[in-house]
């Protein structure tokens, strides 16, 4: 009988005899009746309830209801922990998306190249804010951001959560010192004139006066000892050479520079890549620069892919400038002494020849530089195993 739905009731009145008399007479299955201290109780199947209240009505008796039995009502009553188990398999669903999908890139390594320029490069090869990470083929994406990217030596590209995290290596020309046990030459860095040395470690191949190239062995790590036996060792040497190098300064008698004028901040909620916008009107259409940075939410300790993006947007006008003769001249003058700050700091500028060239709508100085230096690096020596 409990798996059909019960109602537990009570009546009373007046012509509570009657009533009784009319439920038993009626089609009405009650069971469990009871009549005492002028109150009758009984059990009926939730169906016949309408059928019970319009006898009530008619013999002008109460019914109340004392409760429900049965597997719906059972169901009825726990349905506020159905909401609750819906919520936790939403939440479930949630961390699962959150983990699969881009919330954040981060760059490491990278020096010269700009992290702008590596997330359109990564946005180019699929890789942005809001994609699905299982369906990214993060080893294809690696050896296509490597050719589009210059002046790198290798880059990595791997998840971690709702994280993509890109390593960058890039290549340096810039000449490194060799570590202490390993063989090495010093060379020459540039075209020049040897002014003087001061051998530590090595033999000497040039001499003070000796004109060198670049890359030219000054002093061997290959050595005799007092045995007339090769040795290879570590070359140490300071060397001071004269070299001469040429720079352009250009000058336009009329430039276009950029004037900031106004900022426009704009905020935006972003949610799962989708940016919606915090404010009211239109963005920014002037023209400008644009900057941002976003805050994510986090829950459990977890960065969620919603936050809101606090953008700048710093409104900028193009004017024309206009130098006279003298102005240009000034500005050149500046820029050489800016340019030897900056270059010849540690060296000694020993000769500085101008040549100065006037045209329609320029004025250009051409500056030949003689200097002393220090001209020696230290170079690595490779022994091929026999």
């Amino acid at each position: 009988m409990k798996i059909r739905r019960i109602i537990y009731f009570r009546a009373r009145g007046n012509n509570l005899i009657k009533f009784v008399n009319q439920v038993r007479n009626s089609e009405i299955i009650c069971t469990g009746q009871q009549y005492k201290n002028e109150e009758y109780t009984g059990q009926i199947y939730a169906s016949d309830m309408e059928k019970l209240q319009n006898l009530a009505e008619k013999c002008n008796t109460e019914i109340f209801i004392d409760g429900y039995d049965g597997k719906i009502f059972k169901v009825m009553k726990y349905r506020v922990r159905y909401g609750i188990a819906a919520g936790f398999i939403i939440m479930i669903f949630f961390i699962f998306i959150m983990s699969n999908v881009v919330v954040k890139i981060e760059i490491r390594g990278n020096h010269n190249i700009n992290d702008s320029q590596i997330i359109s490069v990564l946005s180019e090869i699929g890789i942005e804010k809001g994609k699905f990470i299982p369906a990214l083929d993060l080893a294809s994406c690696e050896q296509r951001m490597k050719l589009m990217l210059n002046n790198t030596g290798w880059a990595a590209i791997r998840s971690q959560g709702g994280r993509i995290i890109v390593d960058i290596h890039e290549i340096d020309d810039t000449p490194t010192t060799v570590e202490l046990n390993m063989p090495c030459n010093v060379v020459s860095l540039k075209d020049a004139v040897i002014i003087s040395m001061n051998t530590k470690i090595g033999d000497n191949i040039l001499k003070p006066g000796d004109a060198v190239s670049r890359g030219e062995i000054i002093v061997s790590g290959v050595m005799v000892n007092e045995r007339n036996n090769f040795t290879v060792g570590h070359a140490m040497a300071d060397i001071v050479g004269q070299y001469q190098e040429t720079e352009t300064f250009i000058q336009n008698f009329s430039n276009d520079k950029k004037i900031y004028t106004d900022r426009e901040p704009k905020k935006y909620l972003e949610f799962f890549g989708f940016r919606f916008p915090l404010f009211i009107g239109t963005p920014c259409k002037k023209s400008a620069d644009y900057s941002e940075n976003t805050s994510y939410f986090s829950f459990l300790n977890k960065e969620l892919p919603i936050g809101i993006v606090n953008s700048d947007y710093k409104i900028f006008e193009i004017k024309n400038i206009c130098y006279t003769e003298e102005e240009a001249t000034i500005t050149l003058e500046n820029r050489i002494s800016m340019y030897e700050r900056n270059f010849y700091s540690e060296c000694k500028i020993i000769k500085k020849d101008i040549k100065k060239n006037k045209f329609d709508d320029r004025l250009e100085y051409k500056v030949s530089f003689t200097v002393e230096g220090n001209i020696g690096v230290e170079k690595e020596i490779f022994i091929k195993d026999k």
